[in-house]
């Protein structure tokens, strides 16, 4: 495949990042062979239409039965609301579980030389939630944290299918590296060959986490959640042949 053919490609460039001379490894037998390696980036920005939610109920008792009904009981009346909000079993996950001791670090008993002593049992136990309508996600948290969440740690956007912008994020990869070959290559005084290889590296959807804590207070109203958009990047590097 020429320059020529691919420079056509009607996309903006994004990016620029550093530019090598080298010669392939296969070419090494032909001392009159140059080429130009060439990094490209391209990147698109896309709305998420996707939320991951993880919520904890964290129960604290004078012993581990206690605080293990009592939690269970919370967890499942925090499935029950999510249940009753729309979300689908296969979209709801426990995550988190566990059970432990809560010891007596009080000053004096550390300056009297006393071991720990166990004073509570404390047990969590996590619900991992995907919602596919991310406008409902503040009325969720909120029925959430009214249903026994107190402590709810990350909301993760992602968008669902993105192959068809990160396509989009390709071609610009591609213009990108082909427009500074052209660049390089003008300014050294030679003519760009075909293009011998293309690689891609680090491409791709990367959700983006947000990091929250509610209380177990009331909620008079949906918690303000805001999307945003994500960036789908991709980057590429190209191997273009030298004609002097």
């Amino acid at each position: 495949m020429s320059f020529k053919k691919l420079a056509g490609l009607g996309l903006v460039s994004v990016l620029a990042l550093s530019v090598v001379s080298t010669s392939l490894p296969a070419m090494a037998q032909d001392s009159n062979t140059h080429t130009i390696t060439v990094s490209g980036s391209g990147s698109v920005s896309v709305v998420p239409d996707r939320a991951i939610v993880v919520s904890r109920v964290v129960t604290q008792k004078a012993s581990a039965q206690e605080a293990l009904s009592e939690n269970s009981q919370q967890v499942k009346a925090l499935i029950e609301q999510i249940q009753a909000a729309g979300i689908e079993d296969k979209n709801i996950q426990t995550s988190g579980f566990g059970i432990n001791p809560v010891y007596d670090n009080s000053r004096q008993s550390r300056e009297n030389g006393e071991a720990p002593q166990i004073v509570a049992y404390r047990v969590s136990n996590g619900v991992e939630v995907a919602s596919d309508d991310v406008s409902k996600l503040g009325a969720l948290l909120t029925s959430m944290v009214d249903a026994g969440a107190n402590s709810v740690g990350q909301i993760s956007f992602v968008v669902s299918e993105p192959e068809e912008k990160l396509d989009e994020a390709r071609q610009m990869a591609v213009k990108d590296a082909l427009r500074k070959a052209k660049l390089y290559a003008e300014a050294a005084g030679v003519e760009l060959g075909d293009i011998l290889t293309i690689n891609e590296s680090g491409s791709g959807n990367y959700p983006r986490p947000e990091v929250m804590y509610m209380a177990r207070a009331a909620m008079d109203k949906a918690a303000p959640i805001s999307a945003g958009e994500e960036q789908l990047s991709a980057n590429v590097v190209l191997t273009i042949e030298l004609e002097q």
